[in-house]
């Protein structure tokens, strides 16, 4: 079952990750390949990101069989958006702007990256619920995540878009997303054998909210400032767009996996 979940995990952060360069990098000649491009589609993700765990955080209040219909169905509503590309000859009118970029990554994209934005924190709900061995502490699951997310982003440059062009990479990705569904079905059917909504055992106080909430953005802000430093003072290249993402995620890995988790206990 941790072999399940954690596919799953990685599967599914690998996808997310990767849509974000390869629909910036389709959208990029209709908008001139500035460098307001490449931030503003890092804005769009972040933003539809907590977007996926604000959904993930309303789903679990439901019962397990429940919240496993609705993320399915998600799933299959998602399909009908692929690839997650614009529509071939699509271009953008003369002089466009960034609300034009962000309206165009929405229809491109916004579905099938909610439906996988939302998979770390389901996926580690399903599986406390799921139980096994390390059901009582399932953030082990955002190492896979961010190991998924790290080589996909990397996978990217080197990999991806030298040897597929951008139809081809839709494709694929499409592909991906249908087996990755099927992971998740899988999941979801361990998961099911609890009705009962799970809860927290306690419920923190808003100046806890308030700290972590500070303390994440202050990493994400960091990711902004210094892509938007390379993109606008170097060059606005899918490489130097990728490797602060690919940084930020490396630090996510090590932070999860057992050798991070022990030296924070430590601490």
């Amino acid at each position: 079952m941790t072999t399940l979940f954690a596919a799953a995990s990685l599967a599914n952060a690998a996808l997310l990750f990767l849509v974000q360069p390869m629909t910036a990098k389709a959208l990029l000649p209709g908008f001139g390949g500035t460098a307001a491009v490449w931030t503003s589609c890092m804005l769009f993700y972040q933003v539809l990101l907590l977007g996926g765990y604000g959904y993930a955080h309303f789903l679990g209040r439901l019962p397990a069989r429940a919240q496993a219909g609705v993320h399915l169905s998600l799933f299959a509503a998602a399909a009908f958006a692929l690839p997650p590309m614009p529509p071939v000859g699509w271009a953008p009118p003369a002089g466009a702007g960034v609300v034009v970029l962000l309206v165009a990554l929405a229809r491109a994209a916004a579905l099938p990256f909610l439906v996988l934005a939302a998979g770390a924190p389901l996926l580690q709900r399903w599986f406390t619920r799921a139980g096994g061995e390390r059901g009582a502490d399932p953030y082990f699951l955002y190492a896979a995540s961010a190991a998924g997310s790290f080589v996909s982003l990397l996978a990217y440059p080197f990999v991806v878009e030298p040897l597929a062009d951008l139809p081809t990479q839709g494709r694929l990705w499409s592909w991906g997303f249908g087996l990755t569904a099927l992971i998740w079905a899988a999941c979801a059917r361990a998961a099911a054998g609890v009705d009962a909504p799970a809860e927290p055992a306690g419920r923190s106080s808003w100046r806890e909210r308030a700290l972590w909430a500070a303390l994440a953005a202050v990493p994400s802000s960091l990711l902004l400032g210094v892509t938007s430093h390379l993109t606008v003072n170097i060059a606005p290249v899918p490489l130097l767009w990728v490797v602060p993402l690919a940084v930020y995620l490396a630090t996510y890995v090590g932070a999860f996996s057992g050798a991070g988790q022990a030296l924070t206990a430590r601490c």
